[in-house]
């Protein structure tokens, strides 16, 4: 009996279904359940976590609350990406997109600079702080814009592919050269001092991956939204996008069901024809969004045998991203009155940003960090919200999961003096003001999100890894389809809500809608 698409098997009888289900809250699958919503689809979201949004979540210790992510985002002026996809979903006038007055402040060493918000002033201000370089870097910015006028619409959805693909098809063998070149090549090309190297390397060291790894292709992407059209927050946090995502989706009619863990999708004949909740109840189907990674929709929600062997060998060459660590801070002042004027401040221990990203193997110590103040973007915000700091590093889970629970309490807090003690030496008297302190680890990333290694930015991105990116992403079965940071979307709040709008909308193809 072929099952087509709308239909379920239960019991060995077919019969039909309109439901869709959802299998993650975070913002892929919020956003995939919305999408799919306007559409007219019955959705049902199930959230394992007693709350929808993932890592776009805030939380509440002794009067304060914390932002749990960076939420630095690109693309938020009217008309942009960002806004774009906010105004298709439906929330647009409830999620406000504050543009930073300036961009990072980058700290490394001895070395202390201010980065504009604007990519006209930033190589103005490069080439008045690095004058023997000022050839090399005009030379990068035409490199870079010239690649990047090419290269971003192709991503875009809303540039019609008879104008994006055929310029892009001209630079075809740049572009693939261009995902196996690393980024600290291509740029030493251009400029050879390791500070400046560093300075521009930092709108794209927030996807987490070292600078000789990290493909040129994605520096350029990255440059080009973070910097091209300024950088942005959201008042509120990532719960502001959370919250009006979760209100969307229930207007339109959509369930939520929290504290449900779905164990198992139900396939016949390369068709997801129900979902089966830990619980033991069973929900038939007429489609499915993944908002998990790839790992554990192929070993355990649905099972190896379903799956060709090529995708399983792409999936056995991928490797989940960096997790992270991050430390919260109330303080009884705002940040402001302890020198701190930046939304973003970034440390860095050394003027090459080589050594200074990411840890290694076996270390607990951040080695560098983002320091992001909420209260200077947001000035009129209260103090339980205005008066906190969030520092967060990439970290490894490997070290951390090896600790037994008292070892890991003690270790924790070790995290959060380092972290005090290095933020006292940038700010002096910064340590005197903190009331409230708390760590989360990549243990509370992998126990809260399932994300495998607590995972932040999906896979790991690194040179030669997009082939396979793009092959695990489209999923053997007819209506499965993967949302989130696990596709070639890859991390980051616009990235993650983009791949669930997407993963929404091929899925109401699917069903004609």
């Amino acid at each position: 009996m072929v099952v087509l698409p709308g239909y379920a098997v239960q019991a060995g009888k077919a019969h039909m279904s309109d439901e869709v289900a959802v299998i993650g809250g975070g913002l892929g699958g919020l956003s995939a359940a919305v999408t799919l919503a306007q559409r007219g689809a019955r959705v049902v979201l199930f959230e394992k976590e007693p709350q929808v949004g993932g890592y776009a979540i805030a939380f509440r210790r002794q009067g304060y609350t914390f932002d749990l992510s960076l939420h630095v985002v690109p693309s938020g002026a009217p008309g942009a990406e960002f806004s774009r996809l906010n105004t298709g979903l439906g929330i647009a006038g409830e999620v406000t997109l504050l543009r930073l007055e300036q961009g990072f402040r980058v700290c490394m060493g001895d070395t202390d600079f201010q980065m504009p918000n604007d990519v006209d002033a930033l190589f103005a201000k490069l080439q008045a702080e690095f004058p023997a370089e000022s050839d090399g870097l005009r030379a990068l910015r035409r490199n870079l814009e010239g690649h990047a006028r090419v290269y971003v619409p192709l991503f875009d959805a809303t540039v019609s592919k008879w104008r994006s693909v055929p310029p892009f098809l001209l630079r075809l063998p740049v572009f693939l050269q261009h995902t196996v070149l690393d980024s600290k090549r291509y740029v030493n090309r251009y400029v050879q001092d390791p500070r400046l190297r560093t300075i521009l390397f930092q709108p794209a060291a927030l996807m987490g991956v070292p600078m000789d790894h990290l493909p040129t292709v994605n520096f350029i992407m990255m440059f080009s939204i973070m910097l091209g059209g300024g950088m942005y927050t959201i008042k509120g946090g990532g719960q502001a996008v959370t919250d009006a995502l979760e209100r969307r989706f229930l207007a339109l009619g959509g369930t939520i069901r929290t504290g449900s863990e779905v164990d198992k999708i139900v396939v016949r004949q390369g068709v997801a024809v129900a979902v089966r909740t830990r619980a033991g109840s069973e929900h038939a189907v007429a489609g499915v969004i993944a908002g998990v990674s790839p790992y554990v929709l192929t070993q355990h929600l649905i099972g190896l045998e379903y799956f060709p062997a090529a995708y399983l060998e792409a999936l056995r060459t991928l490797r989940p991203s960096m997790s992270a660590a991050v430390v919260s801070l109330g303080l009884d002042c705002h940040p402001r009155a302890l020198g701190i004027h930046n939304h973003m401040t970034l440390l860095i221990p050394a003027a090459d940003v080589g050594g200074s990203q990411c840890p290694p193997p076996g270390s607990l110590r951040l080695p560098g960090f983002a320091v992001t103040a909420r209260g200077v973007t947001e000035p009129d915000a209260d103090p339980g919200w205005g008066h906190t700091l969030s520092v967060v590093g990439l970290a490894n889970l490997a070290p951390w999961q090896a600790l037994g629970p008292e070892e890991y309490r003690q270790r924790k807090e070790e995290l959060i003096d380092d972290v005090v003690q290095r933020l006292g030496q940038q700010f002096p008297g910064l340590p005197a003001h903190i009331r409230v302190r708390n760590a989360a680890t990549p243990v509370t990333m992998a126990r809260y999100t399932a994300n495998p290694e607590g995972a932040i930015a999906g896979f790991d991105c690194s040179c030669g890894m997009h082939r396979n990116i793009l092959r695990v992403k489209k999923l053997p079965l007819r209506n499965v389809h993967l949302a989130g940071a696990w596709t070639d979307r890859l991390g980051g709040f616009m990235q993650s809500i983009r791949a669930g709008v997407e993963a929404g909308e091929a899925l109401a193809r699917g069903m004609g809608r």
